[in-house]
C-alpha cells in the first residue's frame, strides 16, 4: 500500500519526539485526514470561525486513546499485515459537532487521569470491565508478592543484543504495566532471553492534536472528534465539567465521515493523501 520512511515506535521513544509514532499521528496524520488531503497551517489563522468554515477546514480537536496502537511502524513496505498489526480495531472515528473551545480543551486531560472511559482499581490496574475477573486477580495477587527472577541468569550488556526481555510468569501479557518489584515470578529455569532491555517510555493514555487557530477563544465553536470506544468517558466529563451547561448524549454523535476513519485504516488513508508515503513507479520502497 505505501513505505514507511522511517521507524516510529510506541514505547521505544518518548512522547513527542520525532521517533514516537503519536507524533506521526498528532502531527501529521491526523491534520492531513481531518483537512480532507489539503492540510494547509495558514489556514488557520483565518476567520470567521462559523460552521462552514469548520465543516471546511476542520477546526477540530482530535483524541485517540494511546492504546489502540498495538505496535510500531518499521521502515519499509507498508503492507496489510502492517496495518492490522499496528492497530487491529475498527473503532471508528465520530464527530461531536459545535462544543465550545472551553469545554472540549478540558477533555484531554481528564481522560489521562484514568477515570473515565474504564475502571482504575485502586492497586492501580488500569483494567476495562471487559478484562476477566482471573486477569485483575493476578494483577491484585502480583502486587502481594517480590519480584525474584532478575538473577536467573548471568546477565551481561557486553554480549547481550537488543531485545524484548522476558521473564517466567504468571500474567506475562501485564508485564508492561508492571514495576519490576511487583511481576510475578514463579519459577528460574524457564524461557528468558539474555538480552539488552529496549528502551522504554510511558506514553499517556489519550492524546490530541488541537486543530485551532491561536486566536480562538473559549466560546469560539470546535468539532470534537474520537473514536466509539472513548465516547463514554469524553461526554461524561463534557456533561460533568463543561461550562455551557448542555447536556451531551450518545444520539449526537455522527460518523465524521460517510466512508468511516478507523483505527485500523487511518494509516492507509494518510498514504492515500502523502506523497512522501507513495510507493514508486518501480513499485519499490528504496
Amino acid at each position: 500500500m505505501g513505505c514507511v520512511p522511517r521507524d516510529y515506535y510506541t514505547s521505544r521513544a518518548p512522547f513527542p519526539s520525532k521517533d514516537s509514532i503519536f507524533t506521526l499521528i498528532t502531527e501529521e496524520v491526523f491534520p492531513k485526514l481531518v483537512y480532507n488531503a489539503s492540510y494547509n497551517p495558514n489556514r488557520l489563522s483565518t476567520s470567521p470561525l462559523s460552521s462552514s468554515f469548520r465543516r471546511t477546514f476542520g477546526l477540530t480537536i482530535v483524541l485517540l486513546n494511546s492504546g489502540g496502537i498495538r505496535f510500531d511502524l518499521l521502515k519499509g513496505n507498508f503492507t496489510l499485515n502492517d496495518e492490522k498489526t499496528v492497530s487491529p480495531f475498527k473503532n471508528a472515528f465520530f464527530v461531536l459537532k459545535d462544543v465550545i473551545y472551553g469545554d472540549a480543551k478540558i477533555v484531554l486531560d481528564w481522560l489521562n487521569t484514568g477515570r473515565f472511559g474504564y475502571v482504575v482499581q485502586e492497586d492501580g490496574c488500569s483494567c476495562g470491565d471487559a478484562w476477566p475477573s482471573t486477569v485483575q486477580q493476578a494483577f491484585k495477587r502480583g502486587n502481594q508478592l517480590s519480584f525474584n527472577g532478575l538473577d536467573q541468569h548471568p546477565f551481561s550488556f557486553d554480549v547481550a543484543s537488543p531485545g524484548y526481555v522476558t521473564y517466567d510468569g504468571l500474567c506475562p501479557f501485564l508485564s508492561h504495566t508492571l514495576k519490576p518489584n511487583n511481576i510475578i515470578d514463579f519459577g528460574t529455569d524457564g524461557d528468558d532471553t539474555i538480552h539488552t532491555p529496549l528502551p522504554y517510555y510511558n506514553i499517556p493514555f489519550y492524546i490530541q492534536s488541537t486543530l485551532v487557530p491561536p486566536t480562538i477563544t473559549n466560546m469560539d465553536f470546535v468539532d470534537l472528534i474520537f473514536t466509539n470506544f472513548s465516547a463514554p468517558g469524553v461526554l461524561e466529563i463534557l456533561n460533568l465539567y463543561g461550562s455551557s451547561g448542555k447536556g451531551y448524549d450518545l444520539d449526537e454523535l455522527e460518523l465524521y465521515q460517510s466512508d468511516p476513519i478507523t483505527l485500523t485504516n487511518m494509516f492507509e488513508r494518510y498514504v492515500a493523501v502523502e506523497d512522501s508515503w507513495k510507493v514508486k513507479e518501480n513499485g519499490r520502497c528504496d
